[in-house]
């Protein structure tokens, strides 16, 4: 986290800003399981399951693992190291665990995660085992917590249309109510949205959600692909819509939700490569659904308290503006009209009393 003891930040004006984000209730709705692993949950799941990687011999030898420059250099450590470390469906519990401590830390009571199961299947890990527990462990975040987590399966380009299909066969053979829908995943370069029409008409027909990843490594062409060829539901980052102001205007029109990730933007860098220049205050002075998650932030040492206080401090939101972005994340969410209805009552509460008390 970029303020792993939370310590005074900036002037008191800042520290009393930083305390009404870390109290005030969230939703966050880009968000890999995956990516929300510790480096010490890592290097024990690497142990537990005897995989040795060259140089690592403790937890701090992962660090240079987690050094990203671009796209390219995440997806390779997601894929090559950080899914490999999971042999088994119970791997995945201490995952959900983890989620449990990141949810409660940054007050976030309503998520959709991403989880990508294609690496665990050529594995020959058991969809129906991996859904069991990641349920069991959901319902019991729910029971403990109050906090309501669902999940959005991915399908990634890279591994290519008849995967997908296999993946969302598998979802509609095992029905589960925690999985909301389907996400489309991967770097925007490799295969246009088009090569999955199929696979996402049948996940619609089938009453599944649909998000998909554009516009993040390749330009508004890919936002547009995955708009009219997989009619989703969200885009997922979208940086790069900015060039093309037909496209800014269609997105304000449709109401069609961006989900923006700060850090992950900027680390991944290619669209994005300062926060003050960050495409999101442009959507949101003009009118866009924006919302704002933290993507991986096992992976980017940044969690959502910390995009909401760079929100405001690297890119100049007040907090009139920041409590506007919440709202946004909860209609962007999938929540039914009955639960955003009532989760912005929440907030507007709690803001007004924080507020009140934090004399902001």
């Amino acid at each position: 986290m970029l303020f792993p003891k939370r310590r005074k930040i900036g002037n008191d004006y800042d520290s009393r800003v930083w305390q009404w984000i870390t109290e005030i209730p969230k939703v966050e709705i880009h968000l890999h399981l995956e990516g929300m692993v510790t480096r010490g949950l890592l290097f024990r799941l690497l142990k537990k399951n005897g995989i040795r990687l060259p140089g690592v011999l403790g937890v701090r030898d992962l660090e240079k693992k987690f050094r990203i420059r671009n796209l390219h250099d995440f997806l390779r450590l997601f894929i090559k190291v950080i899914q490999p470390a999971i042999k088994e469906e119970e791997d995945l519990r201490p995952l959900l665990h983890n989620a449990t401590h990141y949810f409660l830390r940054n007050r976030i009571s309503y998520a959709e995660v991403i989880f990508s199961p294609a690496r665990f299947l050529q594995a020959g890990l058991s969809y129906e085992g991996m859904v069991a527990v990641m349920r069991e462990e959901m319902e019991r975040i729910q029971e403990l917590h109050g906090i309501q987590m669902y999940l959005l399966v991915d399908v990634s380009r890279g591994y290519g249309e008849e995967n997908a299909m296999q993946i969302l066969d598998l979802m509609i053979q095992y029905p589960c109510s925690r999985i909301l829908g389907i996400s489309l995943g991967g770097s925007d370069r490799i295969r246009k949205g088009r090569f999955f029409s199929r696979v996402f008409a049948k996940a619609r027909s089938y009453g599944y959600r649909t998000v998909a990843h554009a516009g993040e490594d390749s330009g508004p062409s890919s936002i547009w692909d995955v708009i009219r060829c997989l009619q989703c539901d969200r885009i997922g980052h979208g940086t790069s819509a900015y060039q093309d102001r037909a496209l800014v205007e269609y997105l304000r029109q449709k109401q069609l939700p961006v989900e923006i990730c700060l850090t992950s933007n900027l680390r991944t860098g290619h669209y994005v490569h300062s926060l003050k220049r960050h495409p999101v205050t442009r959507y949101f002075r003009e009118g866009l659904l924006v919302s704002l998650s933290s993507d991986d932030p096992g992976i980017f040492g940044s969690e959502l308290n910390d995009e909401f206080f760079l929100l405001y401090k690297k890119v100049g939101f007040s907090i009139e503006e920041l409590l506007a972005v919440l709202r946004l994340g909860i209609l962007s969410s999938f929540m039914t009209e009955e639960e955003k209805a009532r989760s912005l009552r929440e907030l507007g509460s709690a803001s007004e009393r924080l507020r009140r008390e934090l004399d902001l």
